[in-house]
């Protein structure tokens, strides 16, 4: 998928706004509101965009917030992130080490603190309380013709130039030969059966 400049437009009038109605996105972008729903749910299909999401002050619940940063030994690292899913803003970075933000109650952070120290393959852990963080909602710049990079949504390989696309769920899902197709489906109803 190449990005065009109504594409860029829809997703920088996101990031201000992500609760705004269809209808009203598509008279901010000048398409028609089929249209704007149509690539917007494309965004979606295609990894593009991950999630709307809403910034809550904590400090509003009498909650503190917290710098959390785990040093992994480096073979460790795989599944880090998902390892601690009350960080906000979670990043791992190069060097094996995870930084992100809690909020909490200084009990509730004392819990997730030992709970880091018992992680596998942890080194040291750090949980510091923040005075201020401001986090920066600006895009990163997005340019018209730009390709839009996503992979196989069964091996996770590099889409080629014509890839196998499929409603599968309700949503449109983007493989990179049929092989991988027949075995996410096959794959995807043996979850629905067991639910």
């Amino acid at each position: 998928m190449v990005l065009e400049e109504a594409d860029i437009s829809i997703i920088k009038e996101l990031q201000i706004d992500s609760r705004q109605s269809l209808r009203s996105l598509a008279g901010k972008v000048g398409l028609s509101t089929p249209t704007v729903a149509s690539r917007v749910q494309l965004l979606i299909d295609s990894g593009a965009i991950r999630s709307f999401t809403v910034n809550i002050d904590s400090s509003a619940f009498g909650l503190r917030d917290f710098v959390v940063e785990i040093v992994v030994q480096p073979k460790f690292q795989r599944g880090i992130i998902g390892a601690v899913p009350e960080l906000q803003h979670a990043l791992l970075t190069q060097d094996s080490r995870l930084v992100g933000i809690y909020s909490g109650s200084d009990r509730d952070a004392a819990i997730l603190y030992e709970k880091m120290c018992g992680l596998k393959g942890a080194v040291s852990v750090s949980l510091t309380p923040a005075v201020e963080y401001r986090v920066n909602q600006s895009s990163p710049v997005i340019e018209s013709g730009i390709k839009l990079s996503s992979g196989c949504y069964y091996c996770r390989g590099e889409l080629g130039s014509s890839p196998v696309v499929e409603k599968i769920g309700g949503r449109r899902r983007f493989f990179c030969c049929t092989s991988c197709s027949t075995l996410y489906r096959q794959r995807y109803a043996e979850l629905e059966k067991g639910l």
